[in-house]
């Protein structure tokens, strides 16, 4: 990606349209993809185009820092690709990922890619997971998430020492506000 977009990550109005149970379960990617305004929006289409410019069939999200809401981030590009190419996508968040259960996502990632499906991975940040370096190293290519104002170069630049070439771009998210 030759250059970073902003994606405003703030809580939005839940969607008020009557769906049928299966679509209302997109409702926050929805949310999300349909901002509140047209600039937005196009932020939300220009990264989700950007991380087309290279074949992949998995694709982590990776923070830098805490606080980047990269499953929202997932669930938001996986509608996208629904909505731009019709295929098959899942959003998996595992910002969870502990040595543990590292065994059990690297499966499930197979698995996704061996029944040809896209998968896109919201992960934790990398410097605090060992887990989650290793399930970003066992995707196809990474964007890194970068809170404006919070996200530390320090991290970033050691992200991309550990992940090399399979960075393709990174994304800007606004910081969210946190209530007293």
């Amino acid at each position: 990606m030759t250059s970073a977009a902003t994606i405003d990550a703030r809580e939005r109005e839940p969607a008020r349209a009557s769906r049928d149970d299966a679509a209302a379960a997109s409702d926050v990617a929805t949310n999300d993809v349909a901002a509140t305004t047209d600039a937005d929006l196009l932020d939300w289409q220009r990264l989700w185009l950007a991380t087309q410019r290279t074949p992949w069939a998995t694709l982590a999200l990776v923070p830098i820092g805490d606080g980047v809401p990269t499953a929202r981030i997932a669930t938001a590009l996986a509608e996208l690709e629904r909505q731009h190419l019709g295929g098959i996508i899942v959003a998996c968040d595992a910002t969870d990922v502990s040595l543990s259960t590292l065994k059990t996502e690297l499966s499930a990632l197979s698995e996704r890619v061996r029944c040809a499906e896209r998968a896109i991975v919201a992960l934790p940040p990398l410097l605090e997971s060992p887990a989650g370096l290793a399930l970003a190293r066992a995707t196809d290519a990474v964007v890194l998430c970068i809170s404006l104002g919070k996200s530390e170069i320090a991290e970033a630049t050691q992200v991309l020492e550990d992940l090399g070439p399979r960075v393709l771009g990174t994304v800007i998210v606004r910081a969210t506000k946190e209530t007293p």
